[in-house]
């Protein structure tokens, strides 16, 4: 690898960052995507915080509070300004970009390299998924930050032993969280390294310090609605994957169980017998269960599932998104996983492959919260990460490796012949879908 590329890695990776920052601004002013469904919802409750300093009392089956109030705090500031928000979240998707590229080099120490840590930059930073979802009032921008900087804090307290950064981890997963509610899994795989490491204190302090960030929440829900729930109600998804002609995807017209009526019921009622609903399909239907998850494990690492349907999207615009997000899902499952099996090769971490592991075992949290539910394009964000910090190391092998390269090709045929086939199938069993999808 050239010296001059070592010497001027700072420079390479401010181009990144700024790079995606300019992308994902100008999509986001030449789109000028208005609110629809979800982002309106958002938008809705934001204003409303604003306007009574509340959290509205009938959005308790929305994810958050968290992306919620990030809208309110930047209304409260700039009005009501789509401007700032699409301001604000390419300066995050930048940052997150920034951070893959600390995170990589926290992850593989002494392998490690620059070109490493700026393909992993570029495998977030110039995502047409993550640019596109930038310009929307959408979680997943906010949420793949947070993640992001919960799993920079975390190495970053392996690297420095301060306990701030420790803190810092807790607080971020939290707030992942209170975006998401199923990310808190992503907190398991940081206790088991702790358990692993016999680092109980460090792993006492992050989960006494997550509980006491979901703790105010739990307390608002507990006062509000009279019962237990750390982040908002969403038992109800448990039955929108799992009912009577289910597909895996999200269907909006989906049969309402027996005696469940949405208009004579609140809105927590509703959902907690849907999910009571999920519960007794699950049970009484196991066999089907897993056929369900099966399918949505195909669509979730399916190439033919770009992130191209929106309405503002037309004509040679459409064709060219559904070109480039197609070729980015390729390079990122394909190149992503390539490169954790190439990272966790003996030959290629003979410092130990803890931390590898550790990041892989985040990174598998990803689609487990969501494989037991329904699958969507956007669901797959919070991998993109991690997944990006191990396509950079595939890349790094691939050009200044290629002897290690090459005798791992066969592993890393097997991940490229799975994830074909497995598009394939998905092709095959929901042709027809796609096709809507996409046209």
């Amino acid at each position: 690898m050239s010296p001059h590329f070592i010497q001027y890695q700072k420079r390479w990776l401010w181009c990144v960052v700024l790079a995606a920052f300019s992308m994902s601004l100008a999509y986001s002013f030449y789109f000028r995507i208005a609110p629809m469904v979800d982002a309106r919802a958002y938008d809705n409750i934001a204003l409303e915080i604003v306007r009574t300093g509340q959290y509205p009392a009938d959005a308790i089956n929305r994810p958050g509070p968290a992306y919620e109030y990030f809208l309110a705090a930047i209304y409260a500031v700039f009005g009501h300004s789509y401007s700032a928000v699409w301001i604000i979240q390419a300066i995050l998707l930048a940052v997150t970009a920034l951070l893959a590229f600390f995170i990589s080099r926290a992850v593989f120490g002494s392998l490690w390299h620059p070109l490493i840590g700026l393909a992993a930059a570029a495998f977030v930073g110039f995502s047409p998924d993550l640019i596109s979802v930038s310009s929307m009032l959408m979680t997943e921008t906010l949420l793949i930050f947070l993640i992001a900087a919960a799993v920079f804090s975390f190495f970053r307290h392996l690297d420095s032993g301060q306990w701030r950064w420790l803190v810092s981890a807790a607080v971020f997963v939290s707030l992942a969280a209170l975006t998401r509610g199923n990310v808190i899994l992503l907190a398991a795989p940081i206790l088991l390294f702790f358990f692993w490491e016999k680092k109980w204190r460090e792993g006492a302090v992050f989960a006494a310090v997550l509980i006491f960030c979901l703790l105010p929440w739990t307390v608002h829900n507990y006062r509000v609605y009279g019962e237990i729930k750390p982040f908002n109600a969403s038992a109800g998804i448990l039955y929108v994957g799992n009912h009577p002609g289910a597909t895996g995807e999200l269907v909006i017209d989906y049969p309402m169980p027996p005696g469940v009526n949405p208009e004579a019921m609140s809105q927590l009622d509703f959902d907690n017998a849907l999910g009571r609903a999920g519960a007794a399909f699950i049970r009484e239907n196991p066999l089907e269960f897993i056929k369900l998850s099966f399918w949505r494990a195909s669509i979730y690492f399916s190439f033919a599932r770009p992130f191209a349907f929106w309405p503002h999207l037309e004509g040679l615009w459409r064709i060219a998104t559904v070109l480039a997000s197609s070729l980015y899902s390729v390079l990122i499952f394909g190149l992503g996983i390539a490169g954790a099996v190439l990272a966790l090769s003996r030959s290629a971490a003979p410092e130990g492959r803890s931390r590898p592991l550790a990041l892989l075992g985040m990174l598998s949290t990803a689609p487990l919260t969501v494989l037991a539910l329904i699958v969507e394009t956007r669901y797959r964000f919070p991998a993109y990460p991690f997944l990006a910090v191990f396509a950079g190391f595939a890349v790094y092998c691939l050009f200044a490796r290629r002897e290690f390269f090459v005798r791992e090709v066969k592993k890393i045929a097997a991940v490229a012949g799975l994830l074909v086939a497995n598009a394939a199938f998905d092709v095959i069993r929901n042709f027809q879908r796609i096709l809507e999808r996409l046209f």
